[in-house]
């Protein structure tokens, strides 16, 4: 049996997971999952996945204010009203005065639009940057993702190495058992064929086959409680997995070469990366443009009313409480900071030429992870196949150390030694195939397969 995750059947999968994670949460019904649901549900419910999304958000918002900045103009509207002094009469009557015993209400209204026209490239780099900040958002949320499917398979393959190594450590316990009863009733019968040093021998071995059974249920249970929390289930949650035992894996080609080639196509991490330098490359755009002028277009209405002083039509008068005014006009402005301007831009080309860098670093130590990983599954594949032999010839050595111990042939020291021979053998087997598991899950996660 294979528990290597089948990625051709994801829609479906998906779809099955949710429904069984929604009949769990309702009905608090046992729920036994395979890799598969544990690794979809994962991908819904895992914290990370909220967190990436709330990355992705605020830079969409980043975005869209610049492009209001670019293509919508700014527009401030504003309202103002409050007491004010009567004034009235002609504003050619020299004793004139205003009426500070006689308040009445006053209100202004003002509406200001602003236009860029032409910027040189500055609120286009801007949004460029911007609209390359989303895109490595995104590839940021697939690392995750990735992260997520390999520590979610890691999770699974280690729960299922600490259930069936229990299990063993179980059925060591029951088969020193059974030597135990024998020789106890030799001794007890005064058959002469045992001593206590063979009951003490077999009681030492028994004991530590129980402490390591205690110590792997602990250990079970840690694991089932972090792939609970990943896959979205509360800790009170009657939720399993469904495999009882690691089964043999599947065994892909692999390839370092192909595996490197992969890695350089698919990694989001370099994705990211590349869409840094764009962010970046858009950034130096707009930094570069503070060295010329921005060209606008503005339009102004101002409207204020105050019934208790004389509107006055001279329009060489002014008035600031009974008024209309308005207009629109084209404008530049222009920054003299050079000096300040060419530091910027120098500023923002390094942080470039840094992501750069760090490109070529990641290129490099992604292609490397993926030959690794792939050399390393190569050699976890060999070790399983060495220790398949081992567990074979352990299990007949066992074989013929019982029959000679049950014929009267045989002593404690060579069933003692055909045990522990046996069972490590078996937990060497089991942690071979668990490990073959894992560096499967390490050359998934360094080709960026999804």
């Amino acid at each position: 049996m294979s528990l290597h995750l089948d990625r051709r059947r994801r829609p479906l999968a998906s779809f099955v997971g949710i429904l069984i994670w929604v009949a769990a949460a309702r009905g608090q019904q046992p729920v036994r999952l395979g890799l598969d649901d544990c690794v979809r549900l994962a991908l819904i419910h895992h914290p990370r996945i909220a967190l990436a999304e709330s990355d992705i958000r605020i830079r969409e918002a980043i975005l869209d204010q610049a492009r209001a900045a670019r293509y919508r103009p700014q527009l401030d509207f504003s309202l103002l009203g409050g007491p004010v002094p009567s004034a009235t009469g002609s504003p050619y009557d020299p004793s004139l005065r205003t009426d500070w015993s006689d308040f009445g209400a006053f209100a202004r209204v003002e509406l200001a639009a602003l236009q860029p026209l032409y910027t040189f490239g500055k609120l286009e780099g801007k949004a460029d940057a911007a609209r390359s900040a989303v895109d490595a958002a995104r590839f940021a949320r697939e690392q995750a993702l990735n992260e997520i499917r390999r520590d979610t398979e890691r999770l699974y393959c280690g729960l299922l190495l600490a259930r069936d190594a229990r299990v063993i450590a179980a059925d060591a316990v029951d088969r020193i058992g059974k030597a135990r009863i024998k020789v106890r009733s030799d001794i007890e019968t005064g058959g002469g064929e045992f001593t206590h040093i063979d009951q003490y021998r077999l009681d030492m071995v028994s004991g530590e086959a129980e402490a390591r059974a205690i110590t792997l249920a602990a250990t079970e249970a840690t694991l089932l409680s972090g792939l609970k929390a990943a896959i979205g289930f509360a800790q009170s949650d009657d939720v399993n997995v469904k495999d009882v035992t690691l089964g043999m894996p599947a065994r892909p080609q692999v390839d370092a070469d192909s595996a490197a080639r992969d890695a350089r196509l698919a990694r989001p991490e370099l994705q990211q990366l590349r869409a840094g330098d764009q962010a970046m490359a858009g950034l130096v755009r707009s930094a570069r443009a503070d060295a010329f002028p921005q060209f606008f277009a503005g339009g102004l209405l101002q409207y204020g009313f105050a019934p208790n002083r004389t509107d006055q039509r001279n329009p060489f008068v002014w008035d600031n409480y009974n008024f209309v005014r308005g207009g629109v006009a084209l404008g530049f402005r222009y920054s003299f900071n050079v000096a300040a301007t060419r530091a910027k831009v120098r500023e923002v080309e390094g942080e470039r030429g840094r992501l750069l860098a760090q490109q070529r670093a990641a290129l490099t130590s992604i292609e490397v992870q993926a030959r690794t990983a792939a050399q390393a599954l190569d050699a976890a594949r060999q070790r399983t196949d060495v220790r398949t032999k081992s567990a074979a010839l352990g299990r007949r050595w066992l074989m013929a150390a019982e029959a000679d111990f049950s014929l009267g042939v045989g002593g404690t020291r060579d069933l003692v030694d055909a045990f522990q021979a046996y069972f490590q053998s078996r937990v060497a087997l089991l942690e071979a195939v668990h490990d073959e598991y894992i560096a499967q899950a390490e050359l998934d996660y360094a080709r960026g397969v999804k």
